[in-house]
């Protein structure tokens, strides 16, 4: 397991700060303007759990209908079942977008797939489920030029281990990031496995140190954050 989450940095007035951190680290420099081949004349459209606007977040259903409009990425989490399985929902708990309660964790994964993961969004969507990694990753295989943002939301060894070894399994990892709000998780995932990952300024991230940026594929920035500088 990681270190308990820090409290985060106090989010600065602007970018600069950030800027002239990653100015001094050259390799960060060199590969966060060409994710997957990103451009100016190439900007990248990602569907944030799917389409969570107009279906219910996490749900194959989202990411069907992701897939139908032709989005470059999907972004999706990754919690662990009681039973060690990788299922794809953001929060911890289960309130917010099933019928469930309390710790997905504390749940196997025959119980979490009895639960409704539709019906919070609209009762018409009641009949989808809390999918496993492993059957989102086998509709993603089906369309070779889909890309990934996979984040971990268990802040576990164990999370990252089981969600990089499907990944393999489904040689998807040279079109995935690793993303996470904890550099813990990116410098274990980073350092252990190899892959690319996606952090973000220090001051939202927990467990930050010096070596957090040069680990680091890429960085969510928020628009508020973005300067001259950057």
């Amino acid at each position: 397991s990681f270190p308990s989450p820090q409290t985060f940095v106090k989010k600065s007035s602007s970018g600069e700060a950030f800027a002239a951190e990653i100015r001094g680290n050259g390799a960060f420099c060199m590969t966060i303007d060409r994710v997957f081949g990103q451009s100016s004349s190439h900007v990248l459209v990602a569907g944030h759990r799917g389409i969570r606007a107009r279906y219910p977040e996490n749900t194959m259903l989202s990411f069907r209908k992701a897939i139908e409009l032709g989005v470059d990425m999907i972004e999706m989490d990754v919690n662990l079942s009681a039973d060690g399985v990788p299922v794809v929902i953001h929060d911890r708990r289960l309130e917010r977008t099933t019928n469930g309660t309390g710790f997905v964790g504390s749940k196997t994964l025959r119980e979490l797939q009895q639960l409704d993961a539709g019906v919070r969004f609209n009762g018409v969507f009641s009949d989808c489920r809390i999918p496993t990694l492993e059957e989102f990753l086998a509709l993603v295989a089906q369309h070779p030029s889909l890309t990934l943002n996979v984040e971990i939301k268990e802040m576990t060894t164990e999370c990252v281990d089981k969600t990089v070894d499907l990944l393999r399994s489904f040689r998807l990892l040279d079109r995935i990031v690793i993303a996470s709000f904890d550099a813990a998780v990116l410098r274990y995932a980073h350092r252990r496995h190899g892959v690319r990952t996606q952090g973000f300024p220090e001051h939202y991230m927990a467990n930050f140190d010096a070596n957090t940026y040069e680990c680091m594929y890429a960085a969510g920035i928020e628009m508020g954050d973005l300067t001259p500088e950057l």
